[in-house]
């Protein structure tokens, strides 16, 4: 018998894959939104039906945190609330680090993922601050304490050798830092003229740059063992306005 072949001629199929996450800066409890756009690779027409799995690299492995059905416009969105804690095994929970994570997203029928996302999660934090009187004579020392705490799921820690600034009435500053307590204190010669003034105290923050709305007394900051101090940078900082009186 005489050889004989034949020609096999197949293609391979991907779909197009954008993806995108807002905001890329986080603190727990807060949504960040994961949106992936798929397209026909051949036309760019938007493809509807198509699922779509968001993953989060944790613990050294690629977790999904939640999927989505592509609508008609091609988008497959998903908002998910950053929890403290992320079920990790079904008998096994682990604290999300503040850290920089990287996300994308997961096309199950083509195996196909998209580029990855980093998206940064911050500890929030919180100042309390008084001073000693609400009333003062003119030219009598004013005295600032208060106290710096991390932010976690049910509880407040003390957050220790931080910088927290003092602004003055007349825009001087005095810098100090926390104690094991995180609790802090600075003193000034008060106005030697009546009048109602301000102080405000601020904590600048440390690790990922961020721009926060500045609420209250919330604000966010990252531990400095989990960014490079290269990476060290001012953000928008938690603060505390405290007024005073001189009579």
């Amino acid at each position: 018998m005489k050889p004989s072949s034949v020609t096999l001629t197949f293609n391979t199929y991907q779909y197009g894959l954008t993806y995108s996450v807002t905001p890329t800066a986080v603190a727990w409890g807060e949504q960040v939104t994961h949106e992936a756009r798929v397209s026909d690779p051949i036309t760019g027409g938007a493809l509807e039906g198509v699922e779509v799995r968001f993953q989060w690299y944790i613990e050294g492995a690629w977790r999904e945190v939640g999927r989505a059905v592509s609508d008609r416009t091609g988008r497959a969105v998903f908002t998910w609330t950053v929890p403290f804690k992320f079920q990790v095994a079904p008998d096994r929970f682990t604290t999300l680090p503040c850290r920089s994570y990287s996300t994308r997203a997961y096309i199950p029928a083509t195996a196909q993922y998209s580029t990855t996302v980093t998206v940064n999660v911050t500890y929030p934090t919180k100042i309390t601050a008084s001073t000693n009187k609400t009333s003062y004579a003119p030219g009598e020392t004013v005295t600032v304490t208060g106290r710096l705490t991390r932010v976690e799921e049910t509880a407040e820690t003390a957050l220790a050798g931080k910088t927290v600034t003092i602004t003055w009435w007349d825009g001087t500053t005095s810098t100090v830092t926390t104690d094991t307590n995180g609790n802090f204190t600075a003193s000034k010669t008060g106005p030697s003229t009546t009048g109602t003034y301000k102080v405000t105290v601020t904590f600048g923050g440390e690790g990922l740059a961020l721009e926060v709305p500045v609420v209250g007394v919330s604000g966010r900051m990252v531990t400095a063992g989990a960014i490079a101090l290269a990476t060290v940078a001012t953000i928008l900082a938690p603060k505390l306005i405290h007024s005073i009186r001189v009579r």
